[in-house]
């Protein structure tokens, strides 16, 4: 027999409350509601609430009203009936006030790729194609989604591959290789594997891969010219570039000549741009050495093009890159060293682009590396690495572990001791143990004067500046970060930023945001030169408050905002998370959509909660609070409270 929707209501918030580790008392309050009458709701004898508390108690819980009359077996949803298009790309929902789950995005690429790959233009056809496909489920659409882009994609291979094919039988119809000389052959065979690497292939590589002079290389281009293979274009600088005929397959060019000839000429011409031209761009190096199969110099060269990318915070670059690393380094059976360098790398690329699950595996394998080693700096410092991912995975019970295994395993150098103390702290910061993490601080700083090491001490003081902020102290929490401004500015510009940073957020608590946003302006600045992307996305995102307080009606802000939250939850900085959320909530609520703000200062809620961080908690729900008050919303109330009963939780 079916429950009774009253039944499944107390059900599902007895379950919720067990689930978030919540008291009758705390949700009670939190709600609004008297513990005691809250106790009679429970028990079933009391059910006569009203609307609003019902409101209160759905986002205390951070779900939809409708999600607490559903059976347990039934997905939790926002929408209660067929869904209505609100904006462009989403599905409509019922609420505007709870912690809805975000409004998903309708798979309109696959619905278009199909049509134009049907060249159906007529308009009506496309309009009620369309209204069909709003008839139906989020999972339906998905799955209708997948099914038409897997369609697309074996027609466009089968496609692709028929094309080929003609284009190789024409080329080969085209190539009179039996009227032509061994130099024709040679060269022509040599521009078909230097045709997927160079666009125009220079006079001078033909001659250097080759080895044949350059008189002996032109008549042969001649040849092949009046062939219709390739033609000589003419340069400025007078000797002149190649370009292959776009009607002549390449594969067909390369079976001209035997294949150890082919590496040869390929290695010729890598050692000539190595020797000649040193600037020559690895990624060129390393394609040559690749396809010559000259695979430890190809390895040599793709790690010189990671390092390059990793520089210039080119990240999908350098994973890609690194990827073929590896892959050589399975087929070399590359020294264990040489290949934990290159995990190494992996963990800051994937850290960087937000993949920190696949950071995590690389992480984890270098430090089995180190433990059978024996290579105790790399180890406490790769265990730190390691804690900041579990951290950022929401797995704090998981990062204190490793760091306190790093702290454990660093005694007797003090360095590292400090370093480690560091790490640690500011794990215990962000789940709310400020009175530890102060004191880890204090200690690490102790031990950093003892070294006279400035870079330590600076850290030391960040933290401590950062952990004074948090307890609200905010005038020691200047004195700390201005110390910490002292012995970084103009000697760790990284260091100086990430100061400045805290400095601007302790500036915005006072309300001097003006202050704020000149100190925002020089992180920025900083962090563009460094190729710091997360925290120049995060300096923006306080940009944004500043700017909207300070009563800017710039109509950039709202983008502004956008850009910082794209760019943040693709890279998965919990703080940038948030802030960001809380930013572009704020934006929406000023210049564009009360709706939009509404959901996004639910998101900033709810990703806090999955952090664990009730400092960020609490920033959320009194930003959130803020913004109900100025609509005129009788939940301001209980979301101000929320945000104080977060607060109570750092201790």
């Amino acid at each position: 027999m079916p429950m009774k929707s009253s039944e499944l209501f107390r059900n599902n918030i007895k379950r919720l409350m067990k689930e978030r580790g919540l008291k009758v008392k705390e949700l009670a309050e939190m709600a609004g509601l008297s513990p005691s009458y809250f106790s009679l709701i429970l028990s079933g004898e009391r059910e006569n609430l009203s609307d609003y508390h019902k409101d209160a108690l759905a986002l205390a819980l951070d779900v939809s009203v409708s999600s607490l009359y559903m059976p347990l077996d039934e997905e939790v949803s926002d929408v209660t009936t067929a869904p209505e298009p609100q904006e462009a790309g989403h599905v409509g929902s019922r609420e505007t006030h709870g912690l809805q789950e975000p409004v998903d995005v309708r798979d309109t690429g696959a619905f278009e790729d199909f049509l134009n790959s049907l060249n159906l233009t007529d308009p009506y056809l496309v309009a009620a194609f369309y209204r069909e496909v709003n008839t139906l489920t989020d999972a339906e659409v998905r799955r209708l989604g997948s099914v038409l882009r897997n369609t697309i994609a074996r027609w466009q291979a089968s496609k692709a591959a028929a094309k080929g094919e003609t284009m190789e039988q024409e080329g080969r119809a085209l190539i009179p290789e039996h009227q032509l000389g061994v130099p024709e052959r040679r060269v022509g065979a040599v521009l078909g594997s230097l045709a997927g690497i160079f666009r125009e292939v220079p006079l001078e590589y033909l001659e250097a891969a080759t080895a044949l002079p350059v008189q002996c290389v032109l008549r042969a281009l001649e040849s092949l010219s009046t062939a219709g293979i390739a033609s000589l274009v003419p340069t400025s600088s007078g000797d002149g570039v190649v370009r292959l005929s776009e009607r002549v397959p390449a594969s067909v060019l390369k079976t001209w000549v035997p294949l150890e000839p082919r590496r040869e000429a390929l290695c010729s011409l890598a050692r000539y741009l190595e020797e000649k031209y040193p600037d020559t761009d690895p990624d060129i190096l390393a394609q040559l050495y690749l396809d010559a199969q000259d695979l430890s110099k190809a390895r040599t060269w793709y790690r010189a093009s990671a390092e390059k990318s990793l520089s210039l915070g080119w990240w999908r670059v350098a994973k890609e890159r690194l990827k073929v690393v590896l892959s050589l380094d399975a087929v070399l059976r590359t020294d264990p060293d040489q290949r934990s360098v290159a995990y190494q790398m992996m963990v800051t690329v994937c850290s960087n682009l937000g993949d920190l699950e696949e950071a995590l595996v690389y992480q984890e394998r270098n430090l089995s590396y180190w433990e059978r080693t024996s290579k105790r700096r790399d180890l406490v410092m790769g265990l730190s690495v390691a804690g900041g991912l579990y951290s950022r995975l929401g797995m704090p019970e998981k990062a204190q572990e490793a760091l306190e295994k790093a702290l454990r395993a660093s005694e007797g150098d003090t360095g590292l001791t400090a370093r480690a103390r560091i790490d640690l702290a500011y794990l215990l910061l962000k789940k709310g143990q400020l009175t530890n993490a102060q004191a880890e601080f204090e200690e690490a700083l102790s031990e950093a004067t003892k070294l006279r090491d400035q870079s330590l001490m600076a850290h030391a003081l960040l933290g401590l500046g950062r952990a004074f902020y948090r307890k609200g102290e905010l005038g020691r929490s200047v004195t700390s970060l201005n110390r910490a401004l002292a012995l970084s500015e103009g000697r760790d510009t990284s260091t100086e930023a990430w100061t400045r940073l805290q400095i601007a957020k302790v500036r915005f608590r006072e309300g001097a945001y003006a202050e704020a946003l000149r100190q925002l302006e020089l992180v920025k600045a900083f962090s563009r030169g460094l190729s710091d992307r997360e925290r120049e996305c995060l300096a923006e995102a306080w940009a944004v408050r500043c700017a909207l307080r300070l009563q800017e009606n710039g109509e950039d802000l709202l983008e502004r905002a956008r850009a910082a939250w794209t760019s943040l939850h693709a890279l998965g900085d919990e703080e940038g998370r948030v802030v960001s959320s809380v930013a572009l909530g704020e934006a929406e609520a000023r210049f564009g959509s009360v709706v939009a703000a509404n959901r996004h200062f639910a998101e900033a809620i709810r990703d806090s909660r999955l952090f664990s961080d009730p400092f960020l908690e609490g920033l959320a729900c009194e930003a959130y609070g803020e913004h109900l008050y100025s609509q005129g919303d009788d939940l301001a109330g209980v979301m101000l409270e929320r945000g104080r009963w977060a607060r109570s939780k750092i201790t």
